[in-house]
């Protein structure tokens, strides 16, 4: 996201919940109640009120330039392509992406110290540069049969059958999903 964007809406926030909330305390300690929609003139809670609406109004432009930040961000910000946009010392920052699509590495790095990667940056070694590996098999995604079979035995116990005979077929291999 765009930083100079963000930190005006960080001030603009802030200074927003300061001047929404701060007057509420002088209100309760003058006792204003709770949760009134309308107060008499007399009551000279009006000026303190109004300061407190201001805030609000703060808080609301600030989480409006948030969003349009967002939108900027994703219409017109490069976007960091390396996997690695801060310069990271572990080795989840070695991949391709945040989630890669089936796993991190096809053989596992060797790790000496305790931030593997940023040891492996310093002495030039790249953990993914070695492609003398063959194809990894990867089991399929159970973790749906799984769920079913949670949701089933806390709903529907005559379904919990269903659900053990799918996971066993998916783990024999007769059934492929």
């Amino acid at each position: 996201m765009n930083e100079r964007i963000g930190k005006w809406v960080f001030w603009i926030f802030m200074i927003g919940f300061n001047v929404c909330f701060f007057p509420q305390y002088f209100l309760g300690l003058d006792g204003m109640p709770r949760r009134i929609y309308t107060y008499l003139e007399s009551d000279g809670w009006f000026s303190l009120n109004f300061i407190s609406t201001i805030g609000a109004f703060m808080m609301a432009a600030g989480f409006a330039l948030f969003v349009y930040n967002i939108y900027y961000s994703w219409r017109y910000e490069k976007r960091d392509t390396t996997g690695d946009p801060w310069d990271g010392r572990t080795l989840e920052w070695a991949t391709s992406s945040a989630a890669p699509p089936f796993y991190n590495f096809a053989k596992v790095p060797e790790v000496s110290e305790r931030d593997a990667l940023w040891d492996m940056k310093e002495k030039g070694i790249d953990p993914n540069a070695d492609k003398n590996y063959e194809k990894i098999h990867m089991p399929s995604n159970t973790c749906y049969h799984q769920s079913w079979l949670c949701l089933c035995l806390l709903h529907h116990l005559h379904l919990c059958l269903v659900g053990l005979q799918l996971q066993s077929s998916v783990q024999s291999g007769s059934l492929l999903v």
